[in-house]
């Protein structure tokens, strides 16, 4: 057990069957990875916790986080969520499994006054059909380009075994029919999924505004744009921002700036 641990839980990696190859323990290990990946957002959902324990309902009205994922998360694997404290009014998060540090993060309140913040525009557009996506790595993500718009309801029992996949045990999400932040932020994949036909890529970090709760029957829609696209280290990266709306007034209810690998290295044979 990690020392100062605030709670510990069972990695689970819900995305093996995913379109996204790293996922899988075959491709991942051409990458030089043990196994398939756990998703980033589900490890963010994992810190999530920490962040609603220490501000409350508040804070997916009024919160701001940042997350980095350091080294891969494994399915079975024991992680441990510990917080540092400093005197500031950020809290910094630390997720471990049993021998590194495998992702960090920060959450604050925003400092909002009279006037809430508004979030950034981006249009609507039409998604491409399923089997005539653009390829990549072939291709070229395009900063400027906006992607086509992901619409689609929530259902309880979907919502429900989301909850299950991550170990999440606050009886607020199922009590007040809110949706998870983690299941907000795990739309910035789904629409990059759909826009795309991608091999194998890997989601290093996002930047999240929280703006509105989302609720359990809602239409959740998700509007993202490519921002920066760049080579790193031989990796090929893209940054997009995203906006998640939802209900029938399309209520903006998280803003985020996704972060990803799309072309990564391969291990040298």
């Amino acid at each position: 057990m990690i020392q100062n641990a605030l709670y510990s839980l069972t990695a689970f990696n819900s995305a093996h069957a995913s379109e996204n190859k790293i996922h899988s323990d075959d491709v991942a290990q051409l990458y030089g990875f043990k196994g398939g990946l756990v998703p980033g957002v589900d490890v963010y959902a994992y810190m999530c916790r920490a962040m609603m324990g220490q501000y409350g309902p508040s804070f997916l009205r009024d919160g701001r986080a940042e997350v980095r994922f350091a080294k891969p998360v494994y399915d079975g694997q024991t992680v441990y969520v510990s917080l540092r404290h400093d005197k500031s009014p950020q809290l910094d998060i630390e997720l471990f499994n049993d021998q590194e540090l495998c992702a960090v993060g920060q959450a604050r309140m925003r400092d909002v006054g009279p006037d809430r913040p508004t979030v950034p525009e981006i249009p609507m557009a039409e998604l491409p059909p399923v089997d005539n996506r653009p390829k990549l790595p072939e291709s070229q993500m395009e900063a400027g380009k906006v992607l086509g718009t992901l619409s689609a309801p929530l259902g309880k029992a979907e919502h429900l075994e989301y909850l299950q996949q991550i170990s999440e045990t606050d009886e607020y999400y199922v009590n007040e029919g809110v949706v998870h932040p983690g299941y907000m932020l795990r739309q910035a994949n789904m629409i990059l999924k759909r826009n795309y036909e991608i091999g194998a890529w890997i989601h290093v970090g996002s930047v999240i505004d929280h703006h509105d709760r989302a609720r359990v029957g809602d239409v959740i829609e998700t509007r993202a744009q490519v921002v920066l696209d760049y080579e790193r280290r031989g990796a090929q990266f893209a940054e997009l921002n995203v906006n998640i709306l939802a209900g029938e007034d399309r209520v903006p209810c998280m803003a985020v700036r996704h972060i990803i690998i799309y072309r990564p290295r391969q291990k040298k044979k």
